[in-house]
């Protein structure tokens, strides 16, 4: 295809222009904190919290049986992934007295606030309840009911407040460095919000374990406290952070007139979104394979504390965070296409290496003769994890490109829309984003399993979690490949 120069996507790439300043950069991408922590709260805790919490008595509280809460976790997000480009294309073709993303944000923000602290408020908490009927083996009971609608709630208004929020990257600032720059920022946060998900979520549930007295109300344990507080700082962040953001005028904007399928329709004909949205989608679901299989690779394969695989994902998660100045400088004069790619054969690359983990752990081996050097041993399981930790550190820069870059990509390929159809579809564009990643990232939960089921999670036959992460590699590659036919070099 005909490569178009990026002043004509509507993209100024003049490197000394802004329009941002600093405390406004900095609050936006505040907003991001809560995109990561939300769906931390719920997405690590909620099963725990229904299915595995201990009773007084020392046995498993079960507040919905197995199959209630599979079906309790699979239905609302399912619903999400269609409520994603409806969000979208309302957002884009309706315009307020604020604007087409604040209104979403004002008034979607106290719902999700309201839907973070309910869902922890189940009608009976010493157990399941009373069934009502069944079907296909799934009972309704009260705790049931009230996790499929707080559960689909949630997620429901997640997508109402967050595709909004993302949408307006495009629209506070034109400058292509500048829009790098806030994307940089919310790297940041986006790292911070995940370290609080899996680190300091967990802190509060322990410090709040008896609960808390607030005046004449009662909160009976730690769940429900932590609901409290997330709720209130979801509100927090996500308000502060359009508080010196200016939306363009609805008369600069040209009213989007197509209808719902039509606007589907138009998406796929911009030639930027395909090759996007299978790059993105291949990275969704390399990754939710790789953090599946962590846990397997630690506790199965090399028989340490399944924990550690905590650990692994600190390596990584650091190490992006370090990167962001270096990556955010080399996208800026090398171009978002060039590192983009690069980071995705360097990404595959490095899952191959993680396959060895097991059986030639070579990089493990400097780190012994180093640990030797202080009289110190490590044996093979050490040196296997110490190979594992080298790898993930070298995986860094991949996961610093994807942090900084796939928002900023996203943006070019919504100039380019604009350019093709006269209009700005920016929450549209993110959700038909989520339509298509999130199906492919359940997909992660389905290779897993299987994979361990056929090939085997055990020290003597691993040959099932090393196989998923060659797959993992396999599904990077052709993102890469998919990728190089992306049209935007800039």
């Amino acid at each position: 295809m005909e490569q178009q120069p990026a002043v004509e996507t509507g993209i100024v790439a003049d490197e000394n222009q802004t329009c941002l300043s600093f405390f406004q950069k900095f609050t936006y991408a505040l907003g991001q904190l809560s995109v990561s922590l939300s769906p931390a709260l719920i997405a690590s805790w909620l099963i725990y919290f229904y299915t595995g919490r201990d009773s007084a008595s020392g046995s498993t509280l079960m507040l919905v049986s197995a199959g209630a809460m599979s079906m309790g976790g699979l239905i609302p997000r399912l619903l999400e992934a269609f409520a994603e480009p409806t969000v979208g294309h309302l957002s884009d073709k309706y315009s307020f007295r604020w604007g087409r993303r604040k209104p979403w944000i004002i008034f979607g923000t106290p719902l999700l606030m309201l839907f973070s602290m309910v869902i922890f408020f189940p009608p009976d908490r010493t157990g399941p309840g009373t069934t009502w009927f069944s079907v296909a083996g799934v009972e309704f009971t009260p705790n049931f009911v009230w996790l499929l609608v707080t559960h689909t709630g949630f997620w429901i208004m997640y997508t109402a407040v967050v595709a909004p929020y993302l949408s307006l990257l495009p629209e506070i600032t034109p400058y292509n460095n500048e829009r790098i720059k806030v994307s940089e920022y919310m790297a940041y946060s986006d790292v911070l919000g995940s370290v609080l998900g899996a680190v300091g979520v967990g802190a509060m549930i322990t410090v709040f374990a008896s609960g808390l007295t607030l005046g004449p109300i009662r909160l009976d344990n730690s769940f429900e406290v932590t609901g409290l507080l997330m709720g209130i700082f979801f509100a927090f962040t996500f308000y502060l952070s359009i508080w010196k953001i200016k939306e363009k005028p609805a008369a600069e904007i040209k009213q989007v007139h197509f209808g719902f399928l039509e606007s589907v329709v138009q998406s796929f004909k911009n030639p930027t979104f395909p090759t996007y949205v299978t790059a993105s989608a291949a990275i969704r679901m390399s990754v939710d394979v790789i953090m599946a299989s962590l846990p397997f690779l630690v506790d199965k394969i090399l028989g340490l504390d399944p924990g550690y695989a905590g650990y692994l994902q600190g390596v990584v998660l650091i190490g992006a965070a370090l990167m962001f100045p270096f990556v955010s400088r080399m996208a800026t004069k090398r171009g978002k296409k060039h590192v983009f790619n690069l980071s995705m054969v360097w990404f595959g690359f490095c899952l191959l290496l993680l396959a060895l983990t097991r059986h030639f752990p070579f990089l493990g081996y400097p780190i012994s003769w180093i640990a030797s050097l202080f009289g110190a041993s490590m044996s093979f399981t050490y040196i296997g994890f110490a190979h594992a930790i080298v790898v993930l550190f070298l995986c860094a820069f991949a996961v610093s490109v994807i942090f900084v870059l796939q928002r900023p990509v996203l943006t070019d390929v919504i100039d380019w829309d604009e350019k093709l159809t006269g209009y700005r579809r920016e929450a549209m564009y993110n959700g038909m984003e989520g339509l298509i990643s999130k199906p492919a990232s359940g997909i992660a939960y389905f290779i897993v399993p299987l994979m361990n089921d056929w090939w085997g999670a055990t020290p003597d036959r691993p040959y099932g979690v090393l196989a998923s992460l060659v797959v993992a590699a396999a599904i990077m590659f052709l993102g890469y490949v998919t990728f190089r036919h992306y049209p935007i070099e800039k």
